[in-house]
């Protein structure tokens, strides 16, 4: 496993971290824990909602005696959804619950969760809210680092930056995502850690396509996907949610293949690729790259889901054989359907998406993929 120093921590960080948010089941959860600190990955990002809220319990029982090895992310959301913004009372309360469930008596590290606008931010510096909890906790010796995990605008996380109130920085990056490439190199001005949140977004990054393979050549698109984000010298680990042992072992083994040293010039030559490969559809695409965050989920007042038709119109753009489109155009129409425009979706999407306008654009081009198909 390769490590680097993460920011002004000091910490020795593995470059590849686990995502504790994909775990399929308890049982497998602890099996890929196991192998995780077998082959070296020592940074563990979880949350307190994770796998039905069982994944810090899940992450406790699988590090058992290594705990004291690695080092353990957690963190618990901030905003103004459900009952309002958490007090300093209620940031201490819910420290203690997931040091309870990770069966710990510190966290190493503990993040303001989806800080993604202005208000939340001002309201958790407020006094008796949550930071001063947070910092309550720290001095208490339960929480070493306090961090936040943010899909907020570049110009939000600048001016947290500025001012200093977190030390690692958990924000979305990979060669499909980058509005953060700036947020990145003034961490590491900063000299503020960065960890990275889909470093594969979510698994497209792995699609076999044409496109991606002439992008990432000669190497393969996994291996090509963790060499463009860990070549950026602002980047302290790439975060990856893996759902199995056999991925564990994988993504180790590529991990260990890097070279010592990364040119930063590999994202230029990739970027070209793909561009030459996309042409004037890299815009677009990029413009309404869904990475099913599924935070319009929690906002929803009809419940509707709108990734699983936006995630293989994702895979349309990169040139992906998606096959059944007719399942995909009735799926969209019934969220169509049921939709009622409020707009809180839009308000909460990372990537700003206007989700009925995009449903609509979506279910036309699987129209017209139909319809090309049935006249062959």
């Amino acid at each position: 496993m390769r490590y680097t120093t993460f920011g002004e921590t000091g910490e020795k960080v593995s470059r590849l971290s686990l995502g504790c948010m994909r775990f399929p089941d308890e049982e497998t959860a602890i099996e890929i824990v196991e192998k995780a600190v077998e082959l070296g990955i020592n940074y563990y990002e979880t949350g307190s909602r994770y796998c039905g809220g069982q994944s810090e319990v899940w992450l406790g029982k699988g590090l058992g005696t290594r705990r004291k090895d690695v080092m353990v992310s957690t963190k618990a959301r901030v905003g103004g959804r459900g009952p309002g913004f958490p007090t300093a009372d209620d940031a201490r309360r819910m420290i203690g619950e997931s040091l309870g469930r990770l069966g710990t008596d510190h966290l190493d590290f503990y993040h303001a969760w989806s800080v993604n606008y202005p208000e939340e931010y001002d309201e958790l510096k407020k006094k008796g809210m949550w930071l001063e909890g947070v910092v309550r906790a720290k001095e208490e010796g339960l929480v070493r680092h306090v961090g936040v995990t943010s899909h907020a605008t570049p110009a939000l996380l600048m001016q947290m930056l500025d001012e200093g109130l977190f030390e690692p920085y958990t924000v979305q990056y990979s060669l499909l995502l980058q509005p953060h490439r700036d947020v990145i190199r003034k961490a590491r001005e900063k000299g503020r850690g960065v960890v990275l949140m889909g470093p594969l977004a979510g698994g497209l990054l792995a699609k076999h396509t044409p496109v991606l393979a002439q992008a990432f050549a000669p190497d393969s698109q996994v291996l090509g996907a963790f060499k463009y984000v860990l070549c950026d010298p602002g980047v302290s680990t790439a975060a990856s949610g893996m759902r199995s042992v056999e991925e564990v072992e994988a993504n180790c083994a590529l991990i260990d293949s890097l070279p010592e040293e990364l040119d930063f010039g590999y994202q230029t030559a990739v970027g070209e690729r793909l561009r030459a490969e996309l042409g004037d559809g890299l815009e677009e695409f990029e413009r309404y790259l869904c990475g099913d965050c599924r935070y319009c989920t929690t906002v929803c007042p009809e419940g509707i889901v709108p990734g699983s038709v936006f995630k293989p119109y994702n895979a349309v753009m990169l040139k992906v054989d998606i096959g059944n489109t007719q399942r995909l155009i009735e799926r969209a129409d019934a969220m169509l359907s049921r939709c009622t425009r409020c707009g809180k979706c839009q308000e909460i999407c990372p990537q700003g998406i206007n989700v009925p306008d995009h449903l609509e654009r979506v279910k036309d081009t699987f129209a017209a993929m139909a319809s090309e198909s049935a006249q062959r």
